[in-house]
Formats: C-alpha cells, structure tokens, sequence
C-alpha cells in the first residue's frame, strides 16, 4: 500500500511538490507525445509536430501543416493512475512564417485505503496558448501561456506560468533548439523554479538524431543544478511508417513506431524503467497517439 501511495504521489507531481528556498520544484516532467518518447523524450531540437506546445513553442513557427492529436498514457503497475494529453497547431504566414497551438494536458490518480476504503483522488491540469514566430531567416522564437490547476479530496490550487523557446536552423540538417520552462510561474502561494532544456536534432525528412540535456535547480533540497540526458533516434522505412528508439537517464529503453494512413496518424511508445527507478516513483509505461493532419492551402 506505501508502495501504491508513493506512485500516487509521484505521478500526479504538483500535489507532491517538494518546498524549496526562493521557490518549489516543477510539477515533474513526464512529457507529452509518443513521437517524443520513442526518442527517449529529446525534442527540443525537433519540435515540428502539435506538441511543439509542450517542448518548444518556436517549433510552432516553422510548421508546415497543421495537426490535431490526442494521447493516453498509461503506466503498468499503476492502474488508477492515467495522463491524457491533446494539442492542436495551426501555422500561418503573414509577413514570416507564424504558427498558434493550443493544449490541455491532464494527470489523474485514485488510490483505495483503509478498511471503509475511501477513496482519495487528485488531478492535474496544464492549459496552454502558445505562439511561435521567425524572428529572422534561420531563428524561430516562441512563447506558451500556461494555466495551472490542482483539484483533490484535500484541496485545490491554480497557478500561472510562461515558457519561452528558441530554435535555429543552421541549415537543411541541422536544428538547435533551446526552451525555459516555468518562467514567472506559480501555484498558489508558491512560485515555481524554472528549469531549462537545450537540444540539437540532425537529419532529414528520412532520418533523425536527436540529443537533450535539461538542467534543474534545487532537486530534493540540494544546492546543486541536477542534469538529464537523452537520445534517440527515427528513422522511416517509408514515408507512412517510421520506427523509434531511445535512452534517457530514467527511462533508459524507449521505442516506438508511427503510421500514417492519409491524414490519420497512430502511434505507440513504450518506456521501460529501471529496477532503481522503479523504487524512486517511476515505472514502465505505454502511450498511445492518435492524430489527424491537415493541410493549409496558403503554405502550399
């Protein structure tokens, strides 16, 4: 039961907030979107797909159709917990290349205790605006707007917060991306610390690799900033199949596969955690991605 009771916690994340001086930590990263995860979550330098709101806004800028998706993570062992996530870009030129995204993105949990088995329930929900633009030829900027709220059988909070992104294209192959997170953000009383994730993707439209580093301050009451690696790559075998694997340093097997039927997209990615992560809150999980693309006449 102690056992189940700390996954709940961990996995709804902003209810399990560890307090810090001048701020408390982030609500914890699990990230949106099974493109990303079957490259063991490194995105950053990516970010050319709907969920461009969630790793880097000014992705958003350099989209060439628009996208709706939707998806369920589920992680094993923990079957009252799920996270569900939707986005939907939409890129446009006026005088530069412009794009707008909207996403919602829920974390829910229900745990069973005691002999009269009550049940104590929590939920965490991220609204985000996001608008990315290119400043100049080969430098994208973009900006998210996100709302916060906590509700559970203890309480409810909201808050408010800003991300901020870059990304450069040094040229047809290569994309540097760089993204603060949590920028004036809060919840309640209490502000957020921001942290900060850089990545660089290389490649083309037939393969892609990709490497993040993300830093935090101030992790479980250390001094210190705490670093996280990732990498992966895609690689697609047609152009309606593609193929994914990945490493972080949570979660270091991830791997993935999309199809794109028409316009439809499905696709899956699977993380495997360690045995000493598993302890630590994490465990192995499933998602699954359903999206629709379609195309905008005016970027033809």
């Amino acid at each position: 039961m102690f056992k189940q009771f700390y996954y709940f916690l961990y996995i709804i994340g902003g209810i399990s907030l560890l307090i810090c001086e001048g701020g408390i930590s982030a609500p914890i990263e699990i990230g949106v979107g099974t493109r990303a995860q079957g490259m063991g979550g490194a995105f950053v330098g990516v970010a050319d797909d709907a969920s461009a709101t969630y790793w880097n806004p000014a992705g958003l800028g350099k989209l060439e159709d628009g996208e709706a998706r939707f998806m369920h993570w589920l992680p094993d062992e923990l079957q009252n917990v799920s996270i569900e996530w939707f986005g939907l870009s939409y890129p446009f030129t006026l005088v530069n290349p412009q794009g707008i995204g909207i996403s919602w993105l829920r974390k829910g949990a229900s745990l069973e205790q005691g002999r009269d088995t009550i049940t104590t329930s929590m939920s965490e929900n991220t609204y985000s605006f996001s608008y990315g633009f290119s400043l100049v030829k080969k430098l994208i900027v973009g900006v998210t707007a996100n709302r916060f709220s906590i509700n559970s059988n203890i309480g409810s909070s909201s808050g408010v917060g800003i991300d901020a992104g870059l990304l450069y294209v040094l040229n047809p192959y290569v994309k540097m991306g760089f993204i603060a997170r949590n920028l004036s953000a809060n919840l309640g009383d209490e502000n957020f610390l921001p942290t900060y994730r850089t990545g660089i993707a290389i490649g083309t439209q037939k393969f892609v690799i990709v490497t993040d580093v993300s830093t935090k301050d101030r992790v479980n009451g250390k001094d210190n900033i705490t670093f996280h690696y990732f990498g992966g790559l895609e690689i697609k075998i047609i152009p309606q199949f593609a193929v994914r694997i990945g490493y972080n340093d949570n979660n270091p097997i991830n791997a993935g596969i999309g199809v794109n039927i028409k316009n439809v997209l499905i696709e899956y990615a699977y993380s495997n955690a360690t045995t000493i992560k598993k302890t630590e809150g994490l465990t192995n999980s499933h998602r699954i991605e359903l999206g629709y693309k379609f195309y905008i006449p005016s970027k033809k």
